[in-house]
């Protein structure tokens, strides 16, 4: 198990870094992987729009801290962009998570992949602009 404690060192940014045949979808993506010495924990990708794609946690990291620094670093990154809001659509399992991170439900969705319907939840983040957070931690 991944020991949270040292999880910051675990986090890796990786900019204009291909791992896809699909070149052109990535360089437009800001990919985040959580490598605990060599296994992949977890990773995310963060569209220049503010899509969240591609959340992963793998199982044995879940529940650990690996989703959660994932998230932190992709919504530090959107403040980073002036991106104003997230947006992802969240499976079932996903969903509880993204609602501890501070997402609100806007609608669910039935979605086909492959021959097969999946229901989703579509969700949004309002970032609040840094200066109003810290007038809002002083009540004002």
């Amino acid at each position: 198990m991944l020991n949270t404690q040292r999880s910051t060192s675990f986090l890796l940014y990786l900019e204009g870094k291909i791992y896809t045949p699909a070149k052109y979808i990535c360089s437009n993506r800001f990919t985040y992987v959580a490598d605990d010495t060599g296994t992949i924990a977890g990773f995310a990708e963060l569209e220049p729009d503010g899509h969240i794609d591609c959340f992963y946690c793998h199982k044995n990291y879940q529940r650990c801290g690996v989703g959660r620094q994932l998230y932190q670093a992709i919504e530090a990154r959107a403040r980073d962009q002036g991106i104003r809001y997230l947006t992802v659509e969240a499976s079932i399992t996903a969903q509880p998570f993204f609602q501890r991170m501070g997402f609100s439900l806007i609608k669910e969705q039935e979605t086909a992949c492959r021959g097969e319907t999946f229901t989703n939840y579509v969700m949004e983040k309002w970032l609040e602009p840094d200066e109003l957070k810290v007038l809002n931690s002083y009540n004002l």
